[in-house]
């Protein structure tokens, strides 16, 4: 907590600042004054981050995630073996570093851990978090240049790349796998029958050319056959 956590709050501040200072230098045109670094620092932590983050974690809390300074409890499974649970000060990390845009988290799988991410609503939660510092600094954008017009115009942009780039990946992600979701590879059949292949085995390796599990036709004894034979070992087709 003293060591990652402190920083995530710290480099989310340090980004948001460097945005602010530029802003200021966009508004003002002609000069150096672009603020006071350290107090735009403490007015994030102050103000923004630490406010938000602890009304999260008291929501993420009260849905079930994990937020205790006990040690590792040792459990024994259904299986009879005996493991020990990772847990710890896991909903005080989550906000901040899913707003700060870290990932990893406290079990370093980021939210796909159910102690991190328990339920549905905390998911949605989680993935509005993602959204809303970039979100919310094209307004502020539009506030400090005086032209709100701006800002939801840069919003908007951002959204329009946002739904392209989630409908790319959801379609490569749905076309993945072509063994079960292309129509192309359902309607594709195997160029040789299975009989046909097993005979062509067969006769390369001196086994029998009947399928296995299967009967052989009864021929009539009239009949002539016009299969070629099988070559066996020391024949001169096999030595062919």
């Amino acid at each position: 907590m003293a060591a990652i956590t402190v920083q995530m709050f710290v480099s989310a501040a340090v980004g948001m600042s460097v945005l602010i200072a530029l802003i200021r230098g966009i508004v003002s045109r002609g000069t150096a004054e672009l603020g006071n670094f350290w107090r735009d620092v403490t007015r994030t932590l102050v103000y923004i981050l630490m406010p938000l983050s602890f009304v999260i974690a008291l929501f993420l809390v009260s849905q079930g995630v994990i937020q205790t300074l006990g040690g590792f409890p040792t459990y024994t499974t259904l299986g009879g073996v005996q493991q020990t649970l990772a847990v710890g000060p896991v909903a005080s990390l989550e906000p901040i570093k899913i707003m700060g845009g870290d990932g990893g988290g406290f079990f370093n799988v980021s939210s796909a851990m159910p102690f991190e991410n328990p339920t549905g609503l905390t998911n949605f939660v989680e993935l509005l978090l993602l959204l809303l510092i970039p979100a919310s600094l094209t307004a502020t954008f539009g506030r400090m240049v005086g032209n709100r017009r701006q800002g939801w115009a840069l919003f908007a942009a951002m959204m329009i790349m946002l739904v392209v780039g989630i409908g790319v990946t959801y379609g490569a992600e749905q076309n993945g796998s072509p063994g079960s979701t292309s129509p192309a590879w359902r309607r594709r059949r195997p160029t040789a029958r299975p009989a046909a292949t097993w005979r062509a085995r067969s006769s390369a390796s001196g086994l029998p050319t009947a399928l296995p599990g299967r009967r052989r036709r009864r021929r009539a004894a009239t009949a002539p056959s016009t299969r070629p034979s099988t070559p066996t070992p020391g024949s001169e087709g096999w030595s062919r």
